[in-house]
């Protein structure tokens, strides 16, 4: 939404990527300082998404619990200074676009207006059938 209302696809690469970097806190600028770029990639938005996903990702533990995702979630948005309803979406939205179960990504598309509460109920029940 954001990138819609400053109209960020029509600027150039480095001023996406100062934009993205302004917005990406102070934890995500040691990340951003700590990635490896060849020559003229560190404007290239595509690569920067993709190393910083490549190197969370790379650090996600696939059996961790929900909880303990929910918690990692939590204290990474300390520093976005959302308010509890804007926090509460995003942080059910994080969940939802990293499953990876077609079968509950299914469930999740047939529900609307739901709480981080159910959001975080409908993805453990998958998980607490394959203990």
């Amino acid at each position: 939404m954001f990138e819609k209302i400053v109209e960020l696809a029509q600027k150039d690469a480095s001023y996406q990527c100062a934009m993205f970097l302004n917005n990406f806190g102070p934890k995500g600028l040691v990340l951003y300082n700590s990635l490896d770029f060849t020559e003229g990639e560190n404007y290239n938005m595509k690569v920067i998404k993709d190393k910083c996903e490549s190197y969370i990702l790379g650090k996600t533990n696939v059996r961790e619990s929900i909880a303990n995702y929910v918690s990692i979630l939590r204290d990474l948005s300390q520093t976005c200074n959302f308010c509890n309803y804007l926090l509460e979406t995003l942080l059910g939205d994080g969940i939802v676009l990293g499953i990876k179960c077609a079968s509950t990504i299914k469930v999740f598309l047939q529900k609307r207006k739901m709480t981080l509460k159910d959001t975080v109920d409908i993805w453990r029940s998958p998980e607490v059938t394959q203990q």
